[in-house]
């Protein structure tokens, strides 16, 4: 197998057991232990979260809750986008049937400028169903920070449902 032909994803999970001379044989070995080496980071990391708290950078009740739903891990990404939204500012637009309309718009740093960024956020009070067009929760499974700026000015922030 030529690197050209694994995806970069592979290319990660196989660096320091196979490369361009590893035979087939070799290659079915050392695919086991990166499988065992696999597990046995991830058993680590299960550990680790289980085993220590990571504390709250905000009062918002949801953050806490985010902290005892998530690993360490995912929960560090939560409180980046937590940490991040005082660079944010959310306004309402108007009602369209059931959902409020807001732009959320983020003073981004670019090069040596400030840029401001909008982004259109959905909010289903009735059925707490909240989406951004950043489509953040999508991709990675947690709540960006222009949905909580407008969980924040509707004052939603103490938990949200599952």
């Amino acid at each position: 197998m030529s690197t050209t032909q694994r995806s970069e994803s592979m290319n990660s999970f196989f660096d320091g057991y196979v490369n361009s001379k590893t035979t087939l044989k070799q290659f079915v070995e050392q695919y086991d232990n990166a499988l065992k080496d696999k597990i046995e980071k991830e058993s680590k990391a299960d550990f680790n979260s289980f085993n220590t708290t990571i504390a709250c950078i905000s009062r918002f009740g949801f953050e806490s809750q985010f902290q005892k739903a998530f690993t360490n891990e995912k929960f560090k990404e939560i409180q980046t986008e937590i940490s991040s939204l005082m660079y944010c500012n959310a306004f309402f637009e108007r009602n369209d049937g059931l959902n409020s309309i807001f732009w959320v718009i983020e003073s981004k740093r670019v090069y040596d400028r400030n840029k401001d960024i909008k982004f259109k956020v959905f909010f289903n009070e009735k059925d707490f169903e909240i989406q951004c067009a950043g489509c953040l929760f999508e991709f990675k499974g947690i709540l960006c920070r222009h949905i909580l700026c407008v969980l924040q000015l509707t004052g939603k922030t103490e938990s949200v449902p599952s």
